[in-house]
């Protein structure tokens, strides 16, 4: 089921999923093929592999599939179209500012592509719209591409596995690393204030937001019984660096020594209280908190963050 923008769908789209209805419509898929529903767009049974046509945005909208991986239907799975199959190792569904940049580098030694780190290509469903296709097809490509070439089914097996990140810390390091940097505009604006970003955040259809802040829950449906299934859910703050080489291992992988990109944004308990509580222009000390609290709601109640706490 495809979740909309618009919230008369979005409504349509959590009364279809709530229950009986797609039980029902599950019914009726036959082997092979998966169910697309866009309703803002249209409504249509296509053959595994096939998507109905997004809309124009200047973010990236997350898209998933649905995808049948038993032969009678009972076993019906969603997965991110931007999840990675690696060959036949495993499933990541990478998230920015989760680990991503070391995860890629790692992966490109192993796997022995031609570039490292930030130079790997990374295979997002955004980078095919706009015209760059996974580098390494058949070695690591997004579910998306997968499902494209009707192999969907090969989703269903690989060890599959996330990183997840306390949102205050996560916001915090996506505006240091693209709003201080002018590496990105928001509303028009170059440069603006932690308060203002925050707010502007705050303001934003969660679908429509920056994969840099865009909620895990919504990127790689990690949200409980609802979301897509995978082996291990990991949080950065438990040890990335040993649960990373962890699922490498577990994917067939020798890993040597990982080393972390990125570790300047990492903050601990006490200067992320100061950061948010002391911002510049703020009204009252719990101003950003709250509205951090509220728009990441879901990935702080699926993977117990708290804002007092390192974890």
């Amino acid at each position: 089921l495809k979740a909309s923008r618009n919230p008369i769908y979005r409504q349509q789209a959590s009364m279809i999923s709530s229950g009986f209805p797609i039980c029902l419509l599950s019914l009726f898929v036959l082997p092979g093929y998966s169910l697309v529903l866009d309703l803002e767009n249209f409504t249509s049974w296509k053959k595994s592999g096939q998507h109905s046509p997004r809309n124009a945005s200047k973010s990236f909208m997350p898209r998933h599939s649905i995808v049948q991986c038993d032969e009678y239907g009972h076993d019906i799975r969603r997965f991110p179209d931007n999840m990675v199959l690696l060959g036949k190792h495993g499933l990541w569904c990478p998230t920015a500012k989760v680990g991503s940049t070391t995860i890629y580098s790692a992966l490109a030694r192993l796997m022995n592509f031609p570039g490292q780190g930030k130079r790997v290509q990374r295979c997002f469903p955004s980078n095919e719209k706009r015209g760059k296709r996974c580098w390494y097809p058949g070695r690591m490509e997004n579910a998306l591409e997968v499902v494209k070439r009707g192999y969907g089914k090969n989703l269903c097996k690989p060890f599959a596995f996330t990183f997840v990140r306390n949102p205050w810390d996560r916001l915090r390091s996506a505006y240091l690393d693209k709003i201080k940097s002018s590496q990105l505009v928001v509303d028009g604006k170059k440069n603006i204030s932690f308060a203002d970003f925050v707010r502007f955040v705050g303001k934003q259809d969660p679908w429509m937001m920056n994969a840099h802040w865009r909620p895990v829950s919504l990127n790689c449906l990690v949200n409980g019984t609802d979301g897509a299934r995978y082996d291990h859910v990991f949080r950065l703050e438990d040890g990335f660096e040993w649960q990373l080489t962890y699922a490498l291992q577990r994917m067939g992988f020798h890993p040597k020594k990982i080393q972390s990109h990125n570790r300047l944004t990492r903050p601990g308990v006490a200067e992320r209280i100061e950061y948010y509580t002391t911002a510049p222009g703020i009204s009252n000390p719990h101003e950003l908190v709250d509205i951090v609290a509220r728009v990441y709601a879901e990935d702080i109640k699926v993977s117990n963050y708290s804002f007092e706490k390192y974890a």
